[in-house]
């Protein structure tokens, strides 16, 4: 059976998302230099379009399949789709410096394995690269994305 969330747990579910976003967002900035940390700042407005689409998205396949919840390969692909469709962290400087010119690729690999109970540095350099640059260069399938943090999971969680 499927539970029917009203309006105020809808709006806690999206803030919880925003919040684990963010604070991950500030975690990983803060290994940054200060001069890194003045290219690029968090649009609020847009990690919430973030949060509000995932939901939404999550809560059509859960109907569609009549499931109650999602496993955490899921909903890591589908965190990584909507990061990485809506960008919301924006460079602030032009040029920008190095760390920032893929902070929102960054940023969903490291939520993505916050989700998987992944520690990065478990994970070979070579693939979180190739994360990396499909998160940046390929068009991102939420299900495929499953699937690959399903066998990542499995060899490094």
């Amino acid at each position: 059976m499927l539970t029917v969330l009203d309006e105020t747990q809808l709006r806690q579910r999206e803030l919880l998302r925003e919040h684990v976003i963010l604070r991950t967002y500030h975690a990983m900035v803060d290994d940054w230099t200060e001069e890194e940390r003045a290219c690029c700042v968090m649009n609020m407005q847009l990690l919430h379009e973030v949060s509000v689409s995932y939901f939404q998205d999550v809560d059509r396949k859960k109907a569609f399949h009549g499931m109650e919840l999602m496993d955490g390969h899921k909903r890591a692909g589908y965190t990584v789709k909507w990061l990485m469709r809506f960008r919301p962290v924006q460079m602030q400087k032009d040029p920008a410096l190095q760390p920032a010119l893929l902070v929102n690729e960054q940023l969903a690999l490291l939520v993505a394995y916050k989700k998987l109970n992944v520690q990065i540095d478990k994970v070979p350099d070579s693939v979180n690269e190739h994360f990396l640059y499909m998160f940046r260069f390929r068009h991102l399938d939420a299900n495929a994305l499953a699937m690959s943090f399903c066998l990542l999971q499995t060899a490094y969680g």
